[in-house]
């Protein structure tokens, strides 16, 4: 996983609306665990159901994460629709600080998670789901700055050939972040 020090505007939660020069729309950051109702105002989630999804699911009232910011496109320069994007995620200020740490391990803990629950399908080859995922994932965490808290988040920028994959394979990013972290030994104490 790639660290990052940059120093943009994306670091201090909740972040300004703007209106950029080639008048794309950056609603600014929306607290979805506050208001969960603004989820409606996310216009990078239309005609992407396996990204709502994943935003949805990750603010739910119980979990111990939230997304800070989200993206997709069509790469319409080939023929070949491939699918660009990233979610940025973290704990949440209330997270206990020792789990806070597990974010610089989150990628090994996903791909340890991914290649148990390939196994436990009786997958021929569990292994290559593990490189398919890590060719369609790269993982950075960067600085945040959260209701007077610091800590990193992390930015898991995704490519996928189609929907189809974009859909599994943030199905099962979702599913490790909602389902098997919590799950996890030292997250249950």
């Amino acid at each position: 996983m790639k660290s990052s020090d940059q120093n943009d505007h994306f670091i201090k939660f909740p972040y300004r609306k703007e209106i950029r020069e080639n008048g794309d729309v950056n609603n600014g950051g929306i607290d979805l665990i506050k208001d969960p109702a603004r989820i409606s105002e996310i216009h990078e989630l239309e005609g992407a159901p396996w990204l709502y999804n994943f935003i949805e699911k990750t603010n739910s009232k119980h979990g111990h994460f939230m997304t800070f910011g989200c993206v997709y496109g069509r790469n319409s320069n080939n023929n070949n629709g491939m699918l660009y994007g990233y979610v940025d995620f973290s704990f949440r200020p209330e997270a206990p600080i020792a789990l806070r740490k597990d974010v610089s391990s989150l990628e090994s803990m996903f791909y340890q998670y991914l290649l148990e629950t390939m196994i436990s399908l009786g997958e021929e080859n569990p292994s290559q789901a593990i490189e398919y995922a890590q060719s369609c994932f790269v993982w950075e965490h960067t600085p945040l700055e959260i209701y007077e808290q610091t800590y990193s988040k992390l930015t898991v920028v995704f490519r996928a050939p189609n929907d189809d994959v974009a859909d599994w394979s943030l199905g099962h990013l979702e599913h490790f972040l909602n389902v098997a972290y919590p799950s996890l030994p030292h997250v249950r104490i």
